[in-house]
């Protein structure tokens, strides 16, 4: 994804081999962003000789550990071998749907972490269309070469 400039990205963070401090046998990758639980994390691929495609990787080449903000991402040996240019995206996916809630609220049993939980769900899934719309409006800029917002708008407002 392509964002305007200045913007952070709440849900995804990027490796690019060949910088970034990269290299390509690094199998250890930092997931800074706050997450629920580590089945909420996915891993892409890009690979530098073919820039438009992402590859999602299967669970099986790669293992998460850690806790919110501070989560790991190991390639195993089956993790398909990196070339410079090539891009290790780590991504959040929080569910967001009724069925795949965290919480599931039960009368007469509502605790505080359940309620923070929720409320975190549901922040997590906004600041991910939040990427998503950024992403996309810098797309549309870019092919349509007209700003979609006024200069010096600030993402920070949103």
């Amino acid at each position: 994804m392509l964002f305007p400039s200045p913007y952070t990205p709440h849900s995804l963070v990027d490796y690019t081999v060949g910088v970034d401090g990269v290299l390509t046998g690094t199998t250890v990758f930092n997931f800074s962003k706050s997450f629920l639980q580590l089945n909420h994390l996915s891993v892409y691929h890009k690979l530098a000789s073919d820039p438009t495609t992402w590859i999602l990787r299967s669970t099986t080449t790669y293992s998460l550990s850690g806790t919110t903000g501070a989560g790991v991402m190991t390639m195993n040996g089956t993790f398909p071998a990196r070339a410079s240019g090539d891009v290790i995206r780590i991504i959040r996916n929080t569910p967001a749907t009724a069925a795949t809630r965290v919480i599931d609220f039960q009368p007469g049993s509502i605790a505080s972490s359940d309620m923070d939980t929720s409320d975190l769900q549901n922040l997590y899934i906004i600041q991910e269309r939040e990427d998503r719309i950024a992403a996309m409006t810098t797309v549309l800029t870019v092919q349509l070469g007209v700003a979609l917002f006024p200069p010096g708008y600030s993402w920070g407002s949103v």
